[in-house]
């Protein structure tokens, strides 16, 4: 949204977070299988076990962009997880 409208990034903390991200299609997909399995599992994990940190993720930003986009580290928000 930023890059769209020129505005600076903000990255928590040191950018070194590493988060697993998904398409939520596959998690809708994996919900819906689930569904109609005979297991009773009380636990679902869903992920891709695909890191990438939050730096690397702005540098795939400036490449889809086609700019180097700025950035600003900020200190990480109240209850958000920045580990």
């Amino acid at each position: 949204k930023n890059i769209l409208k020129k505005k600076s990034l903000e990255i928590h903390k040191n950018g070194l977070q590493k988060r697993d991200f998904i398409y939520v299609e596959d998690v809708c997909f994996k919900l819906v299988k689930e569904l109609y399995t005979s297991s009773k599992k009380n636990k679902l994990d869903i992920n891709t076990n695909k890191f990438i940190s939050i730096l690397d993720l702005k540098k795939c930003l400036d490449i889809i962009s086609e700019k180097k986009n700025s950035f600003k580290f900020t200190k990480t928000p109240e209850g958000y997880d920045d580990k």
